[in-house]
């Protein structure tokens, strides 16, 4: 038997990088003994498409305008949706830039859901839409 190892066996470490993984099977083994692990959530989101993603967008704007947040917050916070719908009109859309403009309306949300509880409505009926825009503009779920 040799004792050189070839470097699948040497290297026990597995890299994942560079991508989201939504299913995920680990396996470890020496020939004699395996060991496996599968992780996942569940079967992987498909991607809205640009029309989906301004469709909720609008139905973002229309539960904003209808809310008791106040006005100069609720007109910043609908300058940010509008920022994000021209992100997702674009052929090219650069993500990046309306998940900056997603980032600053749940922060304004959030203000004004502490400041009084006027955002609290807003906020229960808003997560849902958001939580399927924001991973298209590539924002973890932080809700």
């Amino acid at each position: 038997m040799s004792s050189e190892q070839s470097p699948s066996q040497r290297n026990n470490e597995v890299n994942i990088s560079g991508s989201s993984v939504s299913k995920l099977q680990i396996a470890q083994g020496d020939g004699n003994f395996q060991q496996s692990q599968s992780i996942g959530t569940g079967a992987p989101a498909e991607e809205l498409e640009p029309a989906q993603v301004i469709a909720l967008l609008e139905k973002l704007t229309e539960l904003l305008e209808s809310s008791d947040i106040p006005d100069e917050q609720k007109k910043s916070a609908i300058r940010n949706i509008e920022a994000a719908k021209d992100v997702a009109h674009e052929e090219e859309p650069d993500k990046s830039f309306g998940a900056s403009a997603l980032q600053r309306l749940m922060k304004l949300v959030k203000s004004a859901e502490e400041t009084l509880d006027a955002g609290t409505s807003f906020a229960s009926k808003a997560k849902p839409i958001l939580v399927q825009l924001l991973p298209w503009f590539g924002i973890a779920l932080g809700l």
